[in-house]
């Protein structure tokens, strides 16, 4: 958690830069490479400016996946439907394709990991209900389910972002929703 609380405006603004640097620095030379004097330096300033904020560097990767989990809730509304939710979902990692290839690259690490998975997880909090709604008996339970899907996510999204020419956000959107509903049952042919 950030050292300081009631952040100015430009205190914000200095969070969000170390974040960047650190986004920018980790697609460059790989996470564990980057040091908070690389990061310092990127910016122009002091490590104490780095240490007032932050307490270390995982402290700062856990505030940027908290920010652009935070951006991203916000393009949702209460109910949206899959494959609305999906679709936005693309546009959203789309328009900042830098930051989240890199939050997607830290779940790579321990101390990271599973936090992408658990904010898609919760996303997905009725799915258990809806399925029984839908008169559907659930076969798997609905946390299974809910990570099956998070898991598929994420590999479509890392995939999506590595490619030198993406395509539109609604194709991989119905990429994600195919293999979701088909497992890989069109291999089988």
């Amino acid at each position: 958690m950030a050292r300081l609380s009631n952040l100015t405006e430009r205190g914000l603004d200095t969070q969000r830069d170390l974040s960047e640097a650190l986004i920018e620095l980790s697609l460059e030379k790989g996470f564990p490479s980057v040091t908070i004097k690389d990061i310092t330096d990127r910016l122009g300033v002091d490590r104490t400016t780095f240490y007032l904020h932050f307490k270390d560097k995982d402290e700062l990767v856990l505030a940027t996946q908290r920010r652009l989990f935070d951006e991203l809730s916000a393009h949702f509304g209460e109910g949206t439907d899959p494959a609305s939710g999906f679709m936005a979902f693309y546009e959203r990692i789309g328009s900042d394709r830098h930051a989240w290839k890199a939050m997607l690259m830290f779940e790579e690490y321990p101390r990271f990991s599973g936090r992408f998975d658990e904010y898609v997880v919760s996303r997905l909090a009725a799915l258990p209900s809806g399925l029984a709604a839908a008169g559907n008996e659930p076969r798997l339970p609905g946390t299974l389910a809910a990570r099956f899907i998070a898991a598929t996510v994420r590999s479509c999204a890392l995939w999506w972002l590595d490619q030198a020419e993406p395509c539109p956000p609604a194709d991989i959107a119905g990429m994600t929703k195919v293999l979701l509903l088909n497992g890989l049952s069109f291999l089988r042919a």
